[in-house]
């Protein structure tokens, strides 16, 4: 007589009992993708942000270029005085107010201009080299020697120039396209300018159709001068501009 064959179930498990194999499987997965998210957060956030940044900050990506316009405009015979240097300009002055840190100029053709204290704008390069060797390591000697090499540095950043593998760069060039974006605001161009004893950038031009026109400029000894430039009744043009550059002279101290 053959015995049937009886087939006999495998125990089930209690909920009670844990799989460990598959729980340290788990949590490699869970591992694994925080770390892939981490990854993507440390080099690939940045760009992403950045590229952003440069699409809604259009001056980020501007670099400045030598002017090929060079002809000056007449300038009248006054010479005016602000703070630490003096300018003349090709328009007949009208009114002046004087403030702490500014003087405000109106001229008898509507144009207008507000020339600022040497010492009101912040010195980013040597407050930066108070903070130590790391610090100007990460920046570099040649950019924190001045006022006007700090702004050659931040002038020749632009978010292009960041990439997931300049791991290392990236908290220096953001540092340096946040002070970009503070002195090149809304510009449309900037260009290289400078006299005998000045040099520095221009922000705008007459060409772009901008009302205003800032210009920076830069002494020996590390003073720093700036003009804003507003168009009124008529259009500012290269060659005013001109004209004043070449005629803006530092007062020294007696």
């Amino acid at each position: 007589m053959i015995e049937s064959a009886q087939t006999t179930e495998p125990p089930r498990r209690r909920w009670t009992e844990v799989n460990w194999k598959r729980v340290l499987i788990a949590l490699a997965i869970l591992f694994a993708l925080g770390a892939c998210f981490e990854v993507a957060e440390s080099f690939f956030l940045p760009l992403y942000y950045m590229r952003n940044l440069s699409r809604s900050i259009p001056e980020l990506s501007l670099t400045p270029t030598a002017l090929q316009f060079t002809k000056r405009s007449p300038l009248a015979p006054m010479r005016i005085e602000c703070f630490e240097y003096s300018f003349q300009t090709p328009w007949q002055q009208k009114t002046r107010r004087d403030f702490h840190t500014a003087a405000f100029i109106t001229f008898q053709n509507g144009m207008s201009l507000l020339a600022a204290e040497p010492g009101s704008n912040p010195n980013f390069a040597a407050d930066l080299r108070k903070r130590g060797p790391e610090i100007q390591k990460a920046f570099g000697s040649a950019a924190l020697s001045s006022q006007y090499d700090w702004m050659t540095a931040e002038l020749s950043a632009t978010p292009a120039q960041m990439h997931w593998w300049t791991f290392r760069e990236r908290p220096r060039l953001a540092i340096l396209l946040g002070s970009k974006a503070a002195d090149a605001s809304e510009a449309t161009a900037i260009s290289k300018i400078g006299n005998e004893e000045l040099r520095g950038y221009q922000f705008n031009d007459s060409v772009a159709g901008t009302r205003e026109v800032k210009l920076e400029l830069f002494d020996v000894n590390d003073r720093r001068y700036q003009l804003h430039i507003f168009e009124g009744g008529s259009e500012v043009t290269q060659a005013d501009i001109n004209a004043i550059i070449a005629s803006i002279r530092p007062i020294p101290h007696s």
